[in-house]
């Protein structure tokens, strides 16, 4: 309806953040206005779960699934281990819920047969990174 009833003689004379001085009129106007108004109402990175892949510096290298868990300090943490579909008993990825607020989280992988890793997870990345474990002494 807006499309049909938009006064045609309506006109920008710079397009907003392409900063191009360009002047236009009639509908497309409006779908600007439409892009606009929906990139200030949608928040960039409202993500309320994520998946962290993990990398392995060995792909040989086995990350236990069945023995690791996630503990964080600062949040209580929803979480759930992936297994790898190919290398049974491996673990392919972390699904995280993150609480209210939070963008990042510092938190602990803990193995049975290793020491605890210290990892960061953030919503603008989606990896974790695993060098080596060291083993329990």
């Amino acid at each position: 309806m807006f499309f049909i009833l938009w006064p045609h003689n309506a006109t920008l004379e710079k397009i907003p953040l392409v900063n191009l001085s360009v002047k236009i009129a009639g509908p497309i106007v409006l779908w600007i206005i439409i892009f606009l108004i929906t990139d200030k109402i949608m928040p960039k990175e409202n993500i309320q779960e994520k998946v962290f892949f993990i990398n392995k510096a060995d792909e040989t290298f086995r990350v236990p699934y069945h023995e690791t868990t996630l503990k964080s300090d600062e949040a209580i943490l929803e979480y759930m281990m992936i297994e790898d579909a190919v290398y049974k008993t491996h673990l392919k990825a972390i699904y995280v819920k993150f609480p209210k607020g939070k963008s990042e989280i510092k938190a602990q992988l803990q193995f049975t047969k290793y020491q605890p890793l210290n990892v960061i997870l953030s919503r603008t990345t989606n990896s974790i990174y695993i060098n080596k474990l060291d083993k329990h002494e």
